[in-house]
């Protein structure tokens, strides 16, 4: 029996990576296009995130100031 698992990466996930592919193109924003990127990986099951309610509060407040309050909710 085979007890080797691939151990995968376990990390948490702070509001810009949400907020940079929504707020900027990643075609010409580095940072957006790997925090893009980085959640794929996390769809995908490449790798393990996990979140607080801290930073879903500050994701919908900037998407609130930004984009408006229709689509914060």
């Amino acid at each position: 029996m085979n007890t080797n698992k691939i151990k995968i990466e376990r990390v948490y996930v702070d509001a810009n990576v949400f907020l940079n592919p929504i707020l900027y193109d990643v075609k010409e924003n580095l940072e957006a296009a790997a925090a893009d990127s980085f959640l794929k990986k996390i769809i995908h099951k490449n790798v393990e995130a996990f979140t607080s309610f801290l930073t879903r509060d500050e994701f919908v407040w900037i998407v609130r100031k930004n984009l408006g309050q229709k689509i914060a909710i």
